[in-house]
């Protein structure tokens, strides 16, 4: 039996915690990648944008830049102010 958001009745079992209102879930928990020093993180980037650009012909979006260098997005831009320094970087 499951209450609403929020109210678990006394009853319940772990299993029965495993929903979109519950504390727990069910699925793997990714770890944080490790910190890289600037310059690191800085070509990282350049990379992966320059791969992605090499294999799909077209510009990736800052998500896909991300995923590959195994990065947060936002994390794109406390290294390049817009997505366009990035792309400015690939190219030089």
């Amino acid at each position: 039996m499951r209450g609403q958001c929020g109210v678990v009745p006394r009853t319940t079992t772990l299993t029965d915690l495993l929903s979109e209102c519950s504390l727990t879930y069910d699925g793997a928990v990714t770890t944080r990648a490790r910190a890289l020093p600037p310059a690191e993180r800085r070509a990282a980037l350049v990379d992966s944008a320059r791969r992605l650009i090499t294999s799909r012909g077209t510009v990736p979006s800052t998500r896909d830049i991300a995923e590959a260098a195994g990065i947060a997005e936002g994390t794109i831009f406390r290294v390049f102010a817009t997505k366009e320094d990035l792309l400015d970087a690939v190219i030089a």
